[in-house]
């Protein structure tokens, strides 16, 4: 089982977004769900699930995910437009515990994605 806590019990959940709209669009998918409490910015540090949201992996999402990997209580999952073949690696090295491309980030994806942490 992952950190998703007890059965039915709720996950706590922080958006990182490389922009407001796709912070906006997250927030607005995952608000609704009683199984997922979302963390304001000030609590973000005692997410169990942290969800970075991007059009791709580039050099400042690289530094977010090792940032959020130092974090050992929260687990990463990745949002993301598109990313290339390399990128993979990348995002293992980084702790990333599961990726969903946004094209498919529909809010059951999203989250069993988060469960499934």
């Amino acid at each position: 089982a992952g950190s998703g806590g007890a059965p039915g019990g709720r996950v706590s959940v922080a958006v990182y977004a490389e922009d407001l709209i796709l912070q906006t669009g997250m927030i607005h998918q995952l608000r609704v769900r009683p199984e997922i409490e979302l963390l304001p910015e000030a609590e973000a540090d005692r997410a169990q699930v942290s969800l970075v949201v991007v059009d791709m992996v580039d050099e400042p999402t690289v530094q977010l995910l090792h940032r959020l990997q130092r974090n050992t209580s929260t687990r990463t999952g990745l949002v993301v437009g598109f990313f290339e073949s390399g990128a993979l690696q990348t995002m293992i090295e980084c702790g990333v515990a599961a990726v969903l491309r946004r094209g498919e980030a529909d809010q059951d994806r999203l989250v069993h994605l988060v469960r499934a942490m």
